[in-house]
């Protein structure tokens, strides 16, 4: 069963097994004990017992997620901690090519947001700017810096760190 699916799962099961318990219960009152009812009385164990399941496996899932976060942000930590000379000599290299841009210190700053994939309207947010005037700043940051896109700025910055692409790896 596909983890998006499960919270679905869960609620219609939830949903079932409250319904068969609703009519467990009329039918007891209505007709009383029968072979119908019975099933109904059971169904509500079985039922219940797919809810636990979903439920374990979407909080094993999470406790899997939860150590995959915290193993990435260890070694982001230790990368950052490794390269952190390197790291603040690049920062001042993207934001001295901003000024050989001539971005203005708003562009700059949007243009740093755009740089850590943040969407304009998050941009906005943050810089507590409207998203017409991210939007108007992020066509100036292009048209200043000669770049088409997004990824045509970042790639600017990182086409050099990683190196020469290798030909033969071209799809």
């Amino acid at each position: 069963m596909k983890s998006r699916w499960k919270p679905i799962y869960l609620l219609v099961l939830i949903i079932l097994t409250g319904l068969e318990a609703l009519d467990a219960t009329m039918d007891l009152l209505g007709e009383g004990f029968s072979p119908g009812v019975l099933i109904d009385i059971l169904m509500v164990p079985m039922v219940t017992g797919g809810i636990l399941y979903i439920i374990y496996t979407m909080s094993d899932e999470l406790r899997r997620v939860e150590v995959d976060r915290d193993r990435m942000q260890s070694q982001m930590k230790e990368f950052r901690n490794r390269n952190r000379e390197t790291l603040d000599r690049m920062r001042v290299a993207v934001l001295e090519q901003f000024q050989a841009w001539e971005l203005s210190g708003a562009e700059a700053e949007v243009a740093e947001q755009l740089l850590r994939g943040v969407s304009r309207k998050e941009i906005a947010a943050r810089l507590n700017k409207s998203e017409r005037t991210v939007q108007n700043q992020t066509a100036a940051i292009y048209r200043k810096s000669g770049m088409v896109g997004r990824s045509d700025l970042a790639a600017f910055f990182m086409a050099d760190i990683l190196g020469e692409e290798d030909p033969g790896n071209e799809a």
